[in-house]
């Protein structure tokens, strides 16, 4: 089933490797017509992106709550434990039962890519019985460059690179985190007509991505963030915005988040831009209304949290709340520089602990 539009270069080589295999490919009819698709069309693989599979997660917890009995027993983490030990598979899948036929009732796995996906997501897809393949790739690359297996699906990682890609980390840092670099037959030549944007990221045959990541002794690479994202402080620290909001994002209070440069502070620090989920702070606070305070507080509780978690040179000093979604990419990413340096609509600069 076709969730993304054809123009990404991840979509198009799914549909295209679907076709040379002998599949079948169905398109959604788009966002708002997902579930019922899911059902008319039963999928056997779905490829998506983390923003939408944490959608689904998120719905798919808020029905199971809902559920008595051995439905809801099992959506315990101690169960969800003792299926993993054990090889109860056919159990897993009646338990299930629900969340299996929401997607068509023959879905196989679930491929994610074009950002980095929330690891306990496809840890608890996996307990239900739907294995989350995760992948790396760049259009420049066409687009795969690392991507898991279907046997030993690592939930945490995005794989290891594929048979004709050498894959290598530049200057990589004290943690062993560096720039992935890529060389192959399926890095392009250069941009169109464009000698200096070529120049800045074609470097003696490797493809500088831009991307930062770690290895660990199996090969398997972890991303870290971005280049240009990274934080640097004048004591020499690289803060990496997406490990903060990593935390921030697993609150359920919180719908996204954004990390950057605080520059009002006069030294490198973390600022954070907020999406509250405002139904589950009604819920969390039994109010059918929330005042702006309500929200200030909640949100002011969850960076509080964060921060006693960090080290003191990655607290978050500044926070803004804003009441809409972020713009994105037709990926679902955040655009970064468009979101940093947009005038919040709340300015929370006051919450710092």
């Amino acid at each position: 089933l076709c969730l993304l539009p054809l123009h990404h270069t991840y979509q198009m080589s799914a549909f295209l490797m679907l076709l040379y295999v002998g599949g079948c490919v169905s398109f959604s009819r788009g966002l708002r017509h997902i579930s019922q698709d899911l059902v008319f069309f039963h999928p056997t693989v779905i490829v998506t992106v983390p923003l939408m599979l944490e959608k689904f997660h998120k719905r798919i917890f808020e029905q199971l709550s809902k559920q008595r009995g051995i439905k809801r027993v099992f959506t315990t983490g101690k169960m969800n434990a003792l299926m993993k030990r054990f090889d109860f598979a056919e159990l897993r899948k009646y338990v299930y039962s629900l969340i299996h036929d929401a997607f068509g009732g023959k879905l196989r796995m679930i491929i994610v890519g074009a950002a980095s996906l929330n690891p306990d997501v496809a840890k608890d897809f996996l307990s239900f019985g739907i294995p989350v393949v995760i992948g790396y790739g760049l259009t420049e690359c066409a687009p795969i460059v690392m991507c898991n297996s279907l046997q030993s699906p690592q939930t945490d990682s995005i794989g290891r690179p594929i048979d004709c890609v050498q894959v290598m980390l530049d200057h990589p840092d004290e943690s062993g985190a560096g720039e992935i670099c890529v060389k192959g037959p399926n890095v392009m030549l250069g941009y169109y007509k464009n000698k200096k944007a070529t120049a800045a990221v074609l470097k003696d045959g490797w493809l500088h991505t831009g991307d930062l990541a770690s290895r660990d002794a199996d090969g398997y690479y972890r991303i870290t963030g971005r280049c240009k994202n990274v934080i640097v402080t004048k004591g020499g620290k690289n803060i990496y915005p997406e490990e903060i909001e990593y935390y921030l994002n697993r609150d359920p209070l919180v719908l996204e988040s954004l990390i950057f440069n605080d520059e009002s502070a006069g030294d490198a620090g973390v600022a954070v831009t907020v999406v509250p989920d405002q139904d589950a702070i009604k819920e969390k606070l039994n109010k059918e209304k929330l005042s702006k305070e309500d929200i200030q507080k909640a949100v002011g509780d969850v960076v509080k949290r964060i921060n006693r978690m960090l080290p003191s040179y990655k607290s978050i000093r500044r926070v803004l709340i804003r009441d809409r979604e972020m713009e994105k990419t037709s990926t679902q990413k955040i655009r970064r520089k468009t979101e940093s340096t947009e005038t919040p609509e709340t300015d929370r600069s006051n919450e710092k602990e």
